[in-house]
């Protein structure tokens, strides 16, 4: 739903914006850029006033609405890149009635069958509102992705649906208006039917505006932040027949009916934070204020962040849409002031925010977004495996990439000694498009001691000993970048068998490949080997990546296929004896047997 800035209130702080030194928020590649579908650009001319995109559960197709040409457009996805190739349009027709028009918002249900889609919809007349709004069902080919009409909503709204959200079960579909909230049950065919309508949303105030609208984590409550009390509410939802009924509400602190409205609001997966932004008023800044919640639903003042200009790197002005990554580790809003979309680092246990940068229209870095990218974002949405996030823009749809995927790898000696300090070198790869984070590499192995860090390509990484593991933190690793350290430790002092390293890695950023957080490097100890092969063995390494399994001390790579260990008597003794000695022997006697057959025999 459209909220423009042009209060006088948001204007003042798009001067502030203007005149603040933003070239910080050109310092990251906190998301990686995949592509820009510009209307009447990319050859679509159904793409103006871009206000939803959805993502389809296999990930095969995604949709949008387009407010101004009255459109909803069907896209195939590259699941792999998440680029996006346009398919087709159904387009509403304002003249015969046919169709949805001034489509805004969008839900696609859990099973995929159905799209459900809110806009205008009638046959003109003599009447002061030929038109009346509604919501559309679709089926959805599967194959295709083709959408056609199925249905209209039985029954009619209290308002204009600025939010929909459905249960995980996609049987009741919720939403939220000037007026309150309509509940709709889902039958098994996708049919809509009115099943519960809430216009007094306050227990506090009369009018309940719904401005942002939420299902918990569990699904158990539903958040709604009012427009018009600046009331956060909840209501327990039944989750049989779908009912809501009131929990509670909170008045944020310094906020009064009338004053700072909640503009947007973002839930945490974990169920533990809710999030909201505070618009200003006259004599107070745009606020990111953080709850958490309690098992009962209810919400306790936790932190704020305040936006003013001196707070370096940390500017948010006309913020919305705030979305939490699904492993709880990021968190995403608008700033449709700056046009940029922020990222900031959330800890997973408190719940509390800090910046790690933004994206911006045409900046100079790896990824090159081109302009009207970001300009006036609507709308974003996660696909379904958490990998892209989709962008409803006014001139179109962006696509950025959220994955940052990480290669770890190591190396390390094929033999050490009892007490023997030995040198890990670890090293790190960022394959994805997208900057990554916070990432940390444990290693962990039974009775080894931590010396010391050394050879740090990056200057930031800290390493630190807990309790039966050795931890380094990369702070940030830009995409492309390769990043190494070695480790300085000490075997224990009673090594009677192989020493097994585990090294595990994590990170803010979703890797798409799990199984290379983790590795094993086995280490021989020197006492298993014969006093004939010491020589050679305490030369050799082992070098392993996060893309095998645990690999013995004999391996020379993680490319290479693995090989035993050469029995000792086909290497050199220090004597010089051993296979070559008695070889040696035999051709001697050899030589002596020929040049006694070539001597004359003498008379007897």
């Amino acid at each position: 739903m459209r909220f423009p800035c042009f209060s006088p209130i948001c204007l003042k702080f798009i001067a502030s914006f203007l005149v603040v030194n933003a070239a910080h928020l050109a310092s990251a590649a906190p998301l990686g850029y995949v592509d820009f579908l510009a209307d009447d650009i990319s050859g679509i001319e159904s793409l103006a006033c871009t206000e939803q995109v959805i993502y389809s559960p296999d990930n095969k197709f995604s949709y949008s609405s387009s407010f101004c040409d009255d459109a909803i457009n069907t896209f195939s996805r590259n699941v792999s890149t998440g680029k996006l190739t346009f398919v087709s349009s159904l387009i509403g027709n304002k003249v015969t009635g046919e169709g949805l028009s001034n489509v805004e918002s969008l839900v696609m249900h859990p099973s995929g069958k159905y799209v459900f889609a809110y806009g205008i919809t009638g046959k003109p007349s003599s009447t002061q509102f030929p038109y009346h709004r509604t919501i559309y069902v679709y089926d959805r080919d599967s194959t295709t992705g083709l959408l056609s009409f199925k249905s209209e909503l039985v029954g009619s709204l209290m308002g204009d649906a600025w939010n929909m959200r459905i249960s995980s079960d996609g049987h009741y579909l919720y939403v939220g208006s000037q007026y309150g909230i309509d509940v709709l049950s889902v039958s098994g065919n996708g049919l809509l039917t009115v099943s519960q309508s809430l216009p007094k949303l306050s227990k506090l105030y009369s009018n309940s505006s719904v401005r942002s609208m939420l299902l918990s984590a569990d699904e158990k409550f539903v958040y709604v932040g009012s427009v018009s009390s600046n009331t956060i509410i909840w209501y327990a939802r039944d989750p049989v027949s779908g009912a809501l009924s009131y929990a509670g509400e909170l008045q944020p602190s310094g906020v009064s009916s009338g004053g700072n409205a909640i503009d947007s609001m973002g839930l945490s997966h974990d169920g533990k934070s809710l999030y909201i932004f505070l618009e200003p008023d006259s004599s107070t800044n745009t606020v990111l204020r953080h709850y958490s919640i309690a098992s009962d639903g209810s919400l306790a003042f936790a932190n704020e962040y305040i936006s003013t200009p001196a707070s370096a790197g940390e500017e948010f002005y006309c913020p919305s849409e705030l979305l939490v990554s699904r492993n709880n580790r990021l968190v995403y809003f608008i700033d449709g002031c700056a046009d940029n979309l922020q990222v900031w680092l959330r800890d997973t246990v408190t719940g509390g925010l800090s910046y790690i940068g933004a994206e911006e229209e045409e900046k100079t870095s790896n990824n090159n977004i081109p302009r009207n990218a970001f300009a006036q974002i609507n709308n974003l949405s996660f696909s379904e495996d958490g990998w892209f996030l989709g962008a409803a823009v006014d001139r179109g749809v962006t696509t950025m990439d959220l994955t940052a995927n990480t290669l770890l790898s190591a190396k390390s000696p094929a033999f050490v000694s009892a007490n023997e300090s030995f040198s890990i070198s670890i090293e790190l790869t960022n394959n994805g498009l997208a900057d990554a984070h916070e990432v940390d590499v444990e290693l962990t192995g039974n009775g080894l001691e931590f010396v010391t860090a050394t050879k740090a390509s990056s200057p930031l990484a800290v390493c630190n000993k807990t309790v039966g593991s050795i931890k380094c933190r990369f702070p940030a690793l830009p995409n492309k970048a390769i990043e190494t350290i070695d480790l300085s430790l000490k075997a224990p002092a009673v090594l009677a068998s192989p020493l097994l390293i585990n090294l595990t890695k994590t990170q803010a950023e979703i890797n798409r490949s799990p199984a290379s957080d983790s590795l094993s490097i086995t280490v021989q100890p020197k006492a298993a080997q014969s006093s004939s092969s010491s020589s050679q063995a305490s030369s050799s390494s082992s070098q392993v990546s996060s893309s095998s399994s645990s690999v013995p001390a004999s391996s020379a790579s993680s490319s290479s296929s693995s090989s035993a260990p050469a029995p000792a008597v086909n290497q050199p003794s220090s004597s010089g004896g051993g296979s070559m000695g008695a070889g040696w022997l035999f051709l001697l006697t050899l030589f002596a047997v020929m040049q006694m057959t070539r001597r004359p025999l003498k008379n007897i």
